[in-house]
């Protein structure tokens, strides 16, 4: 073989080497690339999600910006639409405030992760005139309908908008540990306050859920402490309006009260006593 032919030989078969290195290295990678895949769509599989489908990813909301004061940063606060239960529930799912629920090891995670969202409940603050939120309460309840969480969120009625508010476990010995969430419906506070005290309803003015400040020293060093609920959101009271004219309260019992039998926290207003103020 002339030295030419063997120059042009080594050369083919450096080209060809070096295509089959070229080869070798791109089949790796695609390999390696495969394995990770498959490993991760394995994985995947076997992670339970909370709510199966019903958990909405946050990149997937709007969310509106409100600042509250000028010292403030500006919040986050989502539409809920129609104001059906599954919007608000949407609404709900969308704050940070959930979705880092999600992530946590905690009993509110362990709620979440075990339980189901239940219908939302909206609670108002006694009074109209004190700066206090409405909020929504969602439970998260067992196979029972017995709650394991109590999910609030604030609610501004003028724009209809929700905003992360406070998480509670129930666990131990709290009062909705094996009851339902509210304790009772608005048809047994009707009846309790006509069973009781006399009165019917007033028909045009439906009972309603609220809250009221309690004024926790006085119910600790008094005889007859207060324990019928209604100091926070999460323990909620009815409100009736009775045909007399007078608001009439129902406690978590089922046992019905006027507006003075109410520890009321004294650097607040007085329970509103009739229907002129709300």
């Amino acid at each position: 073989m002339s030295r030419t032919a063997r120059k042009k030989n080594r050369r083919r078969t450096r080209a060809t080497c070096q295509v089959w290195r070229i080869f070798r290295v791109t089949a790796t990678c695609a390999v390696l690339c495969l394995a990770v895949c498959v490993i991760g769509v394995a994985l995947l599989e076997n992670t339970p999600s909370a709510f199966g489908q019903d958990v909405q990813a946050a990149s997937g909301c709007k969310a509106t910006l409100i600042t509250r004061n000028s010292q403030a940063q500006p919040e986050q606060w989502f539409s809920i639409n129609s104001g059906s239960a599954a919007d608000i529930v949407s609404a709900a799912k969308c704050t940070a405030m959930f979705q880092s629920a999600l992530q946590g090891d905690d009993l509110i995670a362990k709620a979440l992760q075990t339980g189901t969202l239940a219908a939302p409940v909206l609670v108002q603050p006694y009074r109209q005139d004190v700066g206090l939120t409405p909020f929504w309460v969602v439970p998260v309840v067992d196979a029972n309908n017995h709650p394991l969480a109590l999910l609030g969120f604030l609610y501004n009625a003028h724009s209809r908008l929700l905003h992360e508010g406070e998480f509670d476990a129930v666990t131990d010995n709290m009062f909705y540990v094996n009851r339902l969430f509210p304790a009772i419906d608005s048809q047994a506070a009707i009846a309790a306050v006509s069973t009781e005290q006399q009165v019917a309803a007033d028909q045009g003015r439906p009972p309603e859920l609220i809250y009221f400040p309690g004024n926790f020293s006085s119910t600790k060093i008094s005889p007859t402490a207060w324990h019928g609920g209604g100091t926070a959101i999460t323990d909620p009271i009815w409100r009736v309006a009775g045909e007399d004219g007078a608001w009439h309260y129902v406690d978590h019992d089922g046992h019905a009260h006027l507006s003075i039998e109410l520890p009321v926290d004294p650097d607040y207003p007085p329970m509103p006593a009739d229907t002129t103020t709300e």
